[in-house]
Parts: C-alpha cells; sequence; structure tokens
C-alpha cells in the first residue's frame, strides 16, 4: 500500500535530525514547509528539504476533524504527489 519512502532523491541521502521551523528557515529560506503541519517536522536534508514523518501527517489532520482514511487520502493526494520545486519537502514512514 504505502511505500517506505514516499520521495526521495539520489543526490542525497535523507538525514532525519530533530529540528525545528525556525532552523530550517534560517538554514535554507527557500525550505518549503507545510503550514500547521510542526508536529510533523522532523528533519534537513543536507540539501535543505524539510522532512516530515509521514504517520504524523495523518495525526495531524485527524486531529483537524478528519476520519483516519480522510487524513491518509488527503496527505496522499495533497502532499506527497506535491512538487514545488527543488525544496518541496520529503516525507517518510516513521513508525
Amino acid at each position: 500500500m504505502w511505500m517506505s519512502l514516499v520521495r526521495s532523491r539520489q543526490e542525497a541521502p535523507v538525514n532525519v535530525i530533530r529540528m525545528t521551523r525556525e532552523w530550517i528557515k534560517e538554514n535554507n529560506a527557500e525550505a518549503i514547509l507545510w503550514d500547521e503541519c510542526d508536529s510533523a517536522l522532523i528533519g534537513i536534508t543536507p540539501n535543505g528539504e524539510a522532512v516530515y514523518s509521514i504517520e504524523r501527517l495523518w495525526d495531524v489532520f485527524v486531529s483537524q476533524g478528519m476520519s483516519e482514511d480522510e487524513a491518509m487520502d488527503w496527505v496522499d493526494f495533497n502532499l506527497l504527489n506535491a512538487n514545488f520545486g527543488p525544496f518541496t519537502p520529503i516525507h517518510v514512514y516513521t513508525e
């Protein structure tokens, strides 16, 4: 059903480190960050892309009133398939 790594880049492996939105923006002002999803933010790649936990993204949208199925579908359609250029976030399974 779900792949273990939804989007990756061969030129830069994903190094996951606990980060904050502010730290990421200070170190890469062009990084794209999802609004109201900071609790799902888990790191940054060496290239400067934000890294989000897919399961935590689901939790964010469930906490906003979606069912689990709705949250999974919404994240899949609106975030995992997004491509806004070189600093589009990376999404990984963490649980």
